[in-house]
């Protein structure tokens, strides 16, 4: 499945609109990017593996925890700029907004 952060506006659609210069109009937008990065901390991702660059991760068995597949480590500050700990902001402020594409398992 493919998902975008941040996804604050749910049957809305994805129009997504701010003031540059309001930021009570791009706060929540930061709080739910900060939010959904929590589970890309190093700490949180402590138990997955580290996968190599270049090379497909191909899983026959299901040895993950509860008989799942394991996942590969991705932590936030993969994102570099948009990893929101160089720029907490993510970029809103200067009206360069980061916008995150989650792909599972694809």
């Amino acid at each position: 499945g493919v998902t975008l952060r941040p996804d604050v506006y749910g049957d809305r659609g994805l129009q997504i609109y701010y003031n540059i210069s309001d930021n009570k109009t791009w706060e929540s937008l930061v709080t739910t990017l900060h939010t959904f990065l929590t589970a890309y901390t190093p700490a949180a991702q402590h138990l997955n593996i580290n996968c190599t660059n270049n090379t497909y991760f191909i899983q026959d068995t299901f040895d993950g925890p509860n008989k799942t597949k394991l996942s590969c480590k991705f932590t936030s500050d993969m994102l570099q700029n948009c990893s929101g700990i160089t720029d907490p902001t993510f970029g809103f402020p200067e009206g360069k907004p980061c916008f995150i594409i989650k792909m599972n398992r694809v």
